[in-house]
This record gives structure tokens, sequence and C-alpha cells, in this order.
């Protein structure tokens, strides 16, 4: 992957990111408090710059390792990454496309969101441990007994 792809791929990760710890902290501030409250001051404004710098040199290391990293994982959690990824990307199209909640989004909105979100991941990969568990090779110590 070439440096400067590597690097503003980083850099947008980590801004969205950093927007998004923000936008989670006062959603749950104001949840706790019962009262609204807004970011203000230019530390919010400086903070996301300085994450997307810092994503930039991350993934100026990270990324050209990543091919041989996604390489040696098991088949079956590749299969599980991806499905995770297209089923996330089809459900987050399906709710910009066609607007089901209308524009107003009530926070059960949101909560019924996240559930479908990550709720058939969880469940896929919990079934995905438990046949591991249950199909993992015996040791001699218990074929013994």
């Amino acid at each position: 992957m070439k440096k400067w792809l590597a690097r503003i791929l980083g850099f947008v990760v980590a801004v969205v990111l950093c927007y998004l710890i923000a936008f989670v902290f006062f959603a749950v501030v104001n949840g706790i408090s019962g009262q609204h409250y807004i970011p203000r001051g230019a530390g919010w404004l400086l903070a996301p710059l300085a994450a997307g710098v810092a994503g930039a040199r991350f993934a100026e290391n990270a990324l050209p390792k990543m091919p041989m990293l996604l390489a040696s994982l098991n088949q079956t959690l590749k299969y599980y990454l991806a499905g995770s990824t297209l089923w996330m990307a089809a459900i987050l199209c399906w709710v910009f496309i066609f607007d089901p909640f209308g524009s107003y989004w009530s926070s059960s909105d949101w909560a019924f969101l996240w559930k479908l979100l990550f709720t058939p991941i969880a469940f896929a990969c919990l079934c995905g441990a438990l046949i591991l568990w249950v199909r993992r090779p015996k040791s001699t110590k218990e074929q013994a007994e």
C-alpha cells in the first residue's frame, strides 16, 4: 500500500473515531444528568486533528503489515470478519437509503439500530466459539480418564 494512502486512511479513521468517542461521551453524560451539554472551545477542534495526525503515523507503520496479518488468520475467522463487515455495511446502507425511522430518531430507534447491527454478529461469534470448544482435541490426560 502506498504511504500517502495509508496516511490518509489512518487520518480519516482516527478523526472519525475521535468524533464518535466524543458523541458517545456526551450522549452518556446527557443521559445520566438529564441536561443538554455540548462541546465548546478550541480543544474540541484540535483534539480530532491531533488524533488524525497520530492515526496517520500509526497507519503508515501498521497498514503495510496488515496483508500478512490477514493472510495468517484462520479461514473461519476470515469468514466471520467478512460476514460481520458485510452485515454492518448492508444494515447501514438500508437505514440511510430507506430511512425507516423518519427524520426524527428517538432513543428507542437508536437502540434498535445498535441491536440490529451487533446482535447477529455476537450470536455468530458465540456459536463459533461453542463449536470450537466442542470440537477441541482431547488431551492425553482426558483420554486416559
